[in-house]
């Protein structure tokens, strides 16, 4: 039969890659008003130290997702302010890169309000790539704030997902030896669970997989106001 793409209130089909209006300064930001303007902006790195703002609830495609921002070479620095909108539907996490999540690594840059309201699929996660997995952002580290955000979905990782090593429902985990970091009023309520055995260095927790020690005694880096009321289960480290 034949294949169609639904278009969603004039701004794209659902597979669409549409570019974002504003100029992506704090007077003028981006304007993430879809899934096609959130895929445009995991397309194009170079506006990844700008200013954005998301203007409605999103729906992912159920395609797999390219972090914004994958890895340390790649990070995202620029200020993401989801305005309480929801972010939902399926995210498939990819093997491909070091972290998994919306955001991928965060450095010396802002995520707030955004919110995760779906469902997500680790099953891709086969590799020995992948090792920081969050529902908002892989890793964050040096000079970065992550605020305002909270996650409602369940991350279950199987026995094929042997090399993920810091998990968590709104960050996976902070990047070894940074200060300077802020994660302020975050809510996890979605489930964590591996089946991992014999994996000791493993750590999960509800907000966060690991925090590194260097964030935690620096008098310079705030924890503060965060909620998980989410069941977090298996092998390993684990915390609420």
């Amino acid at each position: 039969g034949k294949v169609y793409s639904k278009t969603i209130s004039g701004l794209g089909k659902v597979d669409d890659v549409v570019k974002y209006e504003g100029s992506g300064t704090q007077a003028d930001p981006y304007k993430i008003a879809s899934f096609a303007n959130l895929k445009y902006m995991s397309q194009n790195s170079s506006d990844w130290s700008k200013y954005f703002v998301q203007t409605a609830d999103i729906r992912m495609n159920g395609k797999t997702w390219t972090p914004i921002g994958p890895n340390y070479t790649n990070p995202f620095k620029g200020t993401y302010d989801g305005q309480g909108y929801k972010i939902s539907g399926n995210m498939v996490m990819s093997g491909t890169y070091d972290n998994g999540g919306i955001f991928g690594y965060l450095y010396a840059g802002t995520i707030k309000n955004v919110h995760f309201d779906g469902t997500i699929d680790c099953s891709g996660i086969t590799t020995a790539t992948t090792t920081n997995i969050g529902a908002v952002v892989g890793t964050i580290t040096a000079n970065s704030t992550v605020e305002y955000c909270s996650n409602s979905a369940d991350i279950a990782l199987s026995s094929t997902n042997n090399n993920a090593r810091y998990v968590g429902g709104v960050i996976g985990g902070t990047a070894s030896g940074i200060r300077k970091v802020k994660i302020i009023a975050c809510v996890n309520t979605g489930n964590i669970t591996n089946v991992i055995s014999g994996r000791y260095w493993f750590e999960m927790g509800g907000i966060i997989g690991s925090y590194g020690v260097y964030a935690y005694n620096d008098e310079n880096s705030l924890f503060i106001g965060c909620v998980n009321t989410g069941n977090i289960s298996g092998a390993g480290k684990i915390g609420g």
